[in-house]
């Protein structure tokens, strides 16, 4: 190309954004997350880290009209009292389920259930095992 000095050349680029990483599956009987839902130390509020995960999961349920119910579980590690873990357990589920509904998915779509400590994956016996056991699970109840 020969562009003369007293001209002036226009020039468009395309510029392509990374695919979004899917983070969410749905399987026969849960949709399964592959990151953690994450929150404040204590607490029910989600951190910010987590929306574009849930968003996906919001997703997913718009796109499979025939989930008529799902069931978002929370699950605590055993430090602390089991009434507060219980109760934790029962904010974050709710946090979740709130956040659905702000996405869009129907209240009677889903219900959130705290169980605490009660259902761990691995022996609360250190660091890993306790991190591992604190959990958002999205189970399928109905379809």
């Amino acid at each position: 190309i020969v562009v003369k000095s007293d001209s002036t050349l226009d020039v468009a680029f395309v510029l392509k954004s990374k695919p979004k990483e899917v983070l969410v599956k749905l399987r026969d009987d849960k949709i399964e997350i592959q990151q953690k839902v994450f929150f404040e130390t204590g607490k029910g509020k989600i951190k910010e880290q987590s929306f574009g995960l849930l968003e996906q999961v919001a997703g997913l349920m718009a796109e499979n009209p025939n989930i008529k119910r799902l069931e978002i579980q929370g699950h605590t590690d055993d430090v602390g009292s089991d009434d507060f873990n219980l109760e934790l357990s029962q904010q974050r589920a709710d946090s979740v389920r709130q956040f659905l509904i702000d996405q869009g998915v129907g209240t009677s779509r889903i219900i959130s259930k705290g169980y605490g400590e009660t259902r761990p994956i691995l022996p609360n016996t250190n660091k890993r095992n306790r991190s591992i056991n604190r959990r958002v699970e999205f189970k399928i109840v109905d379809q």
